[in-house]
């Protein structure tokens, strides 16, 4: 009887360990999951709020631009008389339009620079985890 229970608590004591490794791993599994959904969802944040810097800044943009555009009329282009097609206040509006647009362009490039050092931290810390769970 004793050899028959020797080679079953041989079997047993495989199977613990087998489900041990088997349950560190699937913890390790969630962990990524999660880890992937948090930087997904960092990401998302982040274009987000760089897409809504760039649609208010085309927005704006086309609001102050279209009440200043003299287009001209079929009637008028046949007439002698040249019309000035900028004023002082078009030229100052556009100037005005040009500083907005610098202004939002560095915001989007400060929130893509602040987006990608964030991914190569958090890689990297990884990469670091990593190697330190494999020793």
């Amino acid at each position: 009887m004793t050899t028959r229970t020797k080679p079953l608590n041989k079997f047993r004591l495989k199977e613990a360990e087998l489900e041990s490794n088997a349950t560190a791993f699937r913890l390790a599994l969630n962990k990524g999951v999660e880890d992937v959904g948090q930087k997904a969802g960092n990401i998302g944040r982040h274009a987000l709020i760089i897409g809504g810097v760039l649609g208010l800044g085309y927005s704006l943009f086309k609001l102050l631009s279209s009440g200043n555009s003299d287009e001209e009329n079929p009637e008028d282009s046949n007439s002698q008389v040249p019309v000035a097609k900028h004023s002082i206040t078009s030229q100052l509006a556009a100037a005005v339009l040009n500083q907005i647009a610098l202004f939002l362009l560095a915001i989007a490039k400060q929130k893509l620079m602040s987006v990608l050092m964030d991914d190569d931290q958090d890689n990297t810390i990884d990469i670091a985890t990593e190697e330190a769970d494999e020793q």
